[in-house]
């Protein structure tokens, strides 16, 4: 579509000759989902891959209006704290262009191993060409001496810093785009040199995401954005954003002007996980003012998201607890049905051998194979560990809704409960009746990083066990589930300390 030249001087004016009242930079909503749009220190923070698809319409009732695309994409290196990524993006305005990438890196720095909190430093290397292509414009006088040639266009090379400080549901960022402050050089056909300078953006973020309900599934998370580009008026965006069991999200913002015109807008955003994998986000942008409505229109935002790997699906996880309570259950049931037969025939056994010691051989054999029967089906429950190490996983990604009511704790190497632990389970065994008959005991089984890791799994196994059979004698009616985790559930936090709180099994009710 051909436009006059007093759109193509408005164009000129915003984006070359004025560009101290200018942002350059797309203005993006979408960084309420994706923060790794203005921030390289949000480089990889999660522990899984994410493939993210940005699309904005500006001002639609304009002929030839802005259009943005981006597409990015960012990981956490495996069992590692550093991230890494890379974004494209293209920004086109009838014949001003611009096309850009960068790669990132990412180091999350943990500040303690008692409290989940870190600092994140993150780095991005790029790439920015604009053109300016004047063969689709209608122009009023040719002679014009300030038009630039058909088609002028220019690289440059820049990078972007930023920092970011997270812990529990807060996120504090500063980040600075555009860095090296350079830019193009052009000719007019004059011969005059015109220049474009990318101007440096610094933006700060912060955030807190607040958890409610009873189940932990309902959150606010209000924010704030601030944009600052030297010689421009500051830019100041406030959101509230509303999140339901993470997979249904809603909120709405209001942004200030970022130039001398009164270019404010208020915005609504929703969007989906579908199946905690595909995500789905839209945001509707409006001016404040009705006259600038009228003559450019609303603006649109879609974002399509994908996650790879760390799982993190509900259904999955019910499914393998379910499987694993079954096995568990049976494996038990056998043991105790073996436990009784067995100490009926001692009784008996204890009787015959008094009378006839002639037999008492031949009885001690019986119960010696009766006794190794009984370690050959504990041996079997210990022979879960692969399904155990699935749910373990699972069950660290996603974890579930509880509350932990005591600890058991046990010598370096051992699963026998000793005495005063026993005087804890009674305690325990009193709580857990107060509570509703449906609630589910689960066993945390946990040891220090002491040792082999494949026998501490093995250890952690046995302690639980220990600690069910205890419970059933004590009489606990409610369903008792094994959870071995090893020594990867330490106290502290991942270190490279030995702790002997970490031998011990957490008793936790769940729904």
């Amino acid at each position: 579509m051909k436009i006059s030249i007093n759109f193509i001087t408005g164009c000129l004016m915003l984006a070359v000759f004025s560009q101290v009242s200018a942002q350059q930079l797309p203005v993006m909503n979408h960084y309420l989902y994706n923060p790794y749009l203005y921030n390289p220190a949000r480089t990889g923070q999660e522990n899984f891959t994410k493939i993210n698809f940005h699309f904005k319409k500006q001002w639609v009732n304009m002929p030839e209006s802005p259009l943005t695309g981006i597409l990015g994409i960012d990981a956490r290196i495996p069992k590692s704290d550093m991230g890494v990524g890379a974004m494209f993006y293209v920004d086109q305005m009838h014949i001003i262009s611009r096309i850009g990438g960068m790669a990132s890196y990412a180091y999350h720095l943990p500040l303690s191993k008692k409290i989940p909190h870190r600092l994140s430093l993150g780095l991005s290397l790029g790439f920015i060409h604009q053109r300016f292509d004047f063969e689709n414009a209608t122009v009023g006088n040719t002679a014009d001496l300030q038009l630039l040639q058909n088609s002028s266009e220019g690289l440059a090379f820049d990078f972007s810093a930023g920092i970011n400080y997270k812990i529990h549901g807060l996120n504090l960022g500063i980040s600075m785009m555009q860095g090296l402050n350079n830019g193009f050089l052009y000719m007019s056909s004059t011969n005059d040199n015109i220049s474009f300078i990318n101007s440096r953006h610094f933006l700060g973020n912060l955030s807190y995401r607040f958890v409610l309900g009873p189940k932990k599934n309902l959150y606010i998370e209000p924010s704030a954005l601030i944009r600052f580009v030297p010689n421009a008026p500051v830019q100041v965006e406030g959101n509230l954003l509303f999140g339901w069991n993470n997979l249904l999200w809603f909120g709405g913002g209001f942004r200030s002007s970022n130039n001398r015109s009164s270019t404010s807008a208020v915005t609504i955003t929703a969007g989906i996980d579908i199946k905690r994998h595909v995500f789905i986000g839209y945001t509707f942008e409006l001016g404040v003012d009705n006259q600038l409505n009228s003559s450019l229109g609303a603006q649109h935002e879609f974002m399509v998201g994908v996650r790879l790997g760390g799982k993190n699906n509900t259904k999955e996880l019910n499914k393998r607890i379910k499987l694993l309570e079954k096995r568990v259950e049976e494996d038990i049931k056998i043991s105790r049905d073996t436990e009784e037969g067995l100490q009926r025939q001692i009784d008996s056994l204890g009787n015959i051998v008094n009378e006839n010691s002639a037999k008492h051989d031949k009885i001690e054999n019986k119960l010696q194979n009766q006794v190794e029967k009984l370690l050959h089906k504990e041996k079997e429950i210990i022979s879960n560990e692969k399904e155990i190490e699935k749910l373990r996983e699972l069950v660290k990604n996603h974890p579930l809704q509880y509350k932990k009511i005591g600890s058991l704790y046990f010598e370096n190497g051992s699963y026998k409960i000793s005495n005063d632990s026993k005087k804890i389970l009674s305690v325990i065994k009193n709580v857990i009746e107060q509570e509703n008959p449906s609630v589910k005991v689960y066993l945390y089984g946990n040891t220090c990083i002491k040792g082999d890791q494949d026998m501490n799994m093995t250890l952690s196994t046995k302690r639980t066990i220990a600690v069910r059979k205890e419970l059933i004698r004590l009489g606990v009616q409610n369903e008792v589930i094994v959870l071995p985790m090893g020594e990867e559930n330490p106290l502290q936090g991942i270190n490279k300390n030995v702790n002997k709180n970490d031998r011990r099994v957490d008793v936790i009710l769940g729904g």
